[in-house]
């Protein structure tokens, strides 16, 4: 999900709006493919945009993640040749100003091998997450697998122009590893956040790369690495072996944890979201965790919570002061955001509830959950459950990227003239039981019902 404009500016024409980007299928035996399309701000379909609003890609493209930056879209995908072929992990370059999206990658630009042969060690690579950066090109986090090792992290830098690969970044243009922890020769990785450091944020640029490795088939935590976008070698304080992130007080017995979500703050500070194991199957929830851009800590972060572990990993959910009780959260973040008004963190999670809630019992479903939280981490200033209606009465709506900003928001001075802020966040829907929906939701918030907005005892 992308906003049309890389910069709003203080009024929006009408035609500004989302760009979003997703796959599709119409049939149970189909291939996925990818497509593009653009609503306006009133969410309906731009058919002005491609063919009839829509640009459609190729078969077999099954895209896990994309970027859009002007009127280019970069759509990273794992294309499959055949049931029996290893995917071939590609980055596709779609011309947005021509109705059909043509290529603008020449030739095999954007196809990446990760060091993988047929006949190994590195047999297969899976893409996962795509990452722009004006300064740097295109990077590409893989799952790649080793008979080896099992599975490992692998980061490539692409240019944003033509596809090809940086072989400045780790000499080939790849860095592939694991830290010393990971439960070799068995280890499972998942890579699930990329971001690099905006221009003009202190503490030095980093591309940071967040997930999930196990240490054994019992124990998973998450990690974040700290590396430099240029070369690709990593950084003090955040290289392959110290950035490990854990909860496991709730039950010691469960240890599976995972880095789902991180964000840069404009202060330079790291803010990871995550999801802790328990001893009830139903119940997973989501903790925070905010390092500083040196890999140290930042001990403010629920600085009193009971729930915080000497690791510097935090619950929120249940909120602070509250116990799991009834209320049976299961939470996968799927994006952390930094307010621009309050510096409150949005979190958006695909979320159940498997117990009571307010007194009401609920049912489980799979739904999109909003929560803002202090600075602090410690107070929770506003909390949204979010359904999308089905046919005839389904419920279900899945989240998978959101964006802040606003109309007023970007051009504002710090303290004054913010104007409308507002959170996008793009997923799916159950319409019935074989039909799944794209969705756009677009809430507007304003600071009027939040508190200390600069300072006071939350932190906010």
């Amino acid at each position: 999900l992308h906003q049309v404009s890389t910069n709003p500016p203080v009024s929006v024409p009408m035609h500004a709006g989302y760009y979003v980007v997703g796959k599709q299928k119409n049939a149970a035996g189909d291939g996925y493919r990818a497509w593009i399309a653009r609503v306006n701000l009133a969410g309906a379909l731009d058919t002005t945009f491609g063919t009839d609003g829509w640009i459609f890609g190729n078969t077999q493209d099954a895209i896990v993640d994309a970027q859009i930056v002007g009127g280019k879209a970069y759509v990273l995908g794992n294309i499959f040749a055949g049931t029996a072929a290893q995917p071939i992990v590609r980055v596709a370059c779609y011309d947005l100003t021509t109705p059909t999206g043509s290529n603008c990658f020449a030739g095999f630009g954007g196809t990446l091998a990760f060091d993988t042969s047929s006949t190994g060690p590195r047999t297969a690579a899976y893409g996962q997450k795509l990452a722009y950066d004006s300064r740097f090109g295109l990077f590409v986090a893989a799952r790649i697998m080793n008979t080896n090792r099992g599975q490992e992290v692998g980061i490539a830098r692409i240019s944003a122009d033509t596809g090809a690969l940086i072989t400045d970044f780790g000499g080939t243009g790849y860095n592939i590893g694991l830290p010393s922890w990971a439960g070799e020769p068995n280890a499972v990785v998942s890579v699930n956040a990329l971001a690099v450091t905006p221009e003009g944020y202190p503490g030095g640029t980093r591309l940071y790369v967040g997930g999930q490795i196990s240490r054994s088939t019992t124990d998973h935590d998450g990690f974040v690495l700290g590396l430099g976008p240029s070369t690709g070698a990593t950084q003090s304080g955040w290289n392959w072996n110290v950035q490990e992130v854990w909860y496991e007080e709730d039950d010691p017995t469960f240890r599976k944890d995972a880095v789902t979500a991180l964000t840069i703050q404009r202060n330079g500070q790291i803010v990871l979201a995550g999801w802790s194991e328990t001893g009830d199957p139903d119940v997973s929830p989501m903790f925070l965790k905010r390092l500083n851009s040196d890999g140290s800590r930042d001990t403010s972060l629920c600085f009193g919570n009971p729930n915080r572990n000497v690791n510097g990993t935090c619950l929120v959910d249940p909120p602070y002061g509250s116990t799991f009780g009834t209320y049976k959260p299961k939470s996968v973040p799927v994006a952390v955001l930094e307010r621009r008004q309050n510096r409150d963190l949005v979190v958006v999670q695909r979320f159940e509830n498997h117990g009571f809630f307010l007194g009401t019992s609920d049912d489980g479903h799979v739904r999109t959950l909003v929560q803002q939280f202090s600075a602090s981490g410690n107070r929770l200033h506003a909390s949204r459950s979010i359904d999308f209606p089905g046919y005839p009465s389904a419920n279900w709506s899945r989240p998978f990227a959101a964006w802040m900003g606003g109309t007023g928001l970007w051009n504002a001075s710090e303290n004054s003239g913010y104007g409308e802020e507002v959170l996008a966040i793009v997923g799916t829907r159950l319409y019935d039981g074989v039909d799944y929906d794209a969705a756009v939701l677009h809430l507007k918030s304003t600071d009027s019902i939040f508190a200390d907005q600069f300072g006071g005892e939350h932190g906010d």
